[in-house]
């Protein structure tokens, strides 16, 4: 129970970032659809950090159960995450370099995950 609640608590806003408009899929995007990205994009950077930081400091001494989380962490957010990008990626959502927005490819993201709660901050 009190997992469910942290996952739910903490990956909220990130899965949140990671919805995929159904207007995705079409070729021309307005101003508006393409902020929309941005902000997706901008949104998940900030809170992957914020989370990692926080997560980072904390520790759980039992290897099984701080594994057991790491991985639930790892399925809740890295595949979303990785469908979210591959369906950006043909997408002119801007006219600076794409790295600006996508700062984490999916495995980055997942060897950040593997760094939570060792109190390594």
């Amino acid at each position: 129970l009190h997992q469910q609640s942290y996952f739910r608590t903490v990956w909220k806003a990130s899965k949140d970032s990671l919805t995929v408009p159904k207007w995705l899929s079409t070729d021309k995007l307005s101003k508006r659809q393409r902020g929309a990205i941005k902000e997706k994009l901008l949104g998940f950077n900030k809170e992957l950090n914020d989370i990692a930081v926080a997560h980072r400091s904390y520790v759980i001494p039992d290897s099984q159960l701080r594994q057991q989380i790491r991985e639930r962490n790892h399925d809740l957010i890295v595949p979303d995450y990785a469908e979210f990008l591959q369906r950006v990626d043909h997408v002119a959502f801007t006219k600076k370099p794409k790295a600006d927005y996508i700062v984490h490819d999916a495995s980055d993201v997942a060897a950040i995950l593997s760094t939570f709660f060792d109190g390594s901050s």
